[in-house]
């Protein structure tokens, strides 16, 4: 619901706000099944207007967890952890996670990106964040450190939510790519 993301960075490829947030959701419900355990690494609106809030997200698959942002306003969201439309709602989170490999692997998530996270040595970590919109700079700081970390935020994602294999998928191609140098 927010008009100024149209025109964010390089912009997104809507014409109106509301193609814009349709898109959004039909992009998610293809990509998200209702049994899905999804986490929103922030922004998920501008608007103070719960009940704008309450139907767009009430459209969404998945049983979804929140790690506020910076524009999200907490006692709105809260309200609705409180309707279970948010099965949780932190800033911040440690998550053990196993990927379709069955490989193990420690996930931080939060909306910014943190120089130098909880395991950034380890090589089972990953760091995920959003807040950057279409900046892709911060992946290669991370990876001239030879962290694994990546920007999941719909900009992108081609304006679509972004599976953990694929996320960690992406951080090893950018690990391969500091290789290469």
């Amino acid at each position: 619901g927010h008009k100024n993301l149209l025109r964010l960075g390089k912009g997104r490829p809507f014409e109106t706000i509301e193609e814009h947030d349709q898109a959004l959701i039909d992009n998610w419900n293809k990509r998200v099944a209702k049994g899905d355990v999804v986490y929103v690494l922030g922004d998920v609106s501008l608007r103070g207007d719960i009940d704008f809030l309450r139907e767009r997200l009430s459209k969404l698959n998945g049983a979804k967890h929140l790690i506020i942002g910076n524009h999200d306003r907490a006692k709105e969201h809260a309200c609705l952890l409180n309707e279970n439309i948010w099965q949780s709602m932190r800033p911040y989170l440690r998550l053990k996670a196993q990927l379709a490999t069955g490989e193990k692997v420690v996930c931080i998530l939060s909306h910014y990106p943190i120089l130098e996270f909880d395991g950034a040595y380890r090589s089972y970590v990953l760091h995920l964040y959003g807040h950057i919109h279409d900046i892709v700079s911060y992946d290669d700081i991370y990876k001239k450190l030879g962290f694994r970390a990546i920007h999941v935020g719909v900009d992108t994602n081609n304006f679509m939510p972004i599976s953990l294999d694929e996320a960690w998928n992406k951080s090893n191609i950018l690990l391969e790519k500091l290789d290469e140098n």
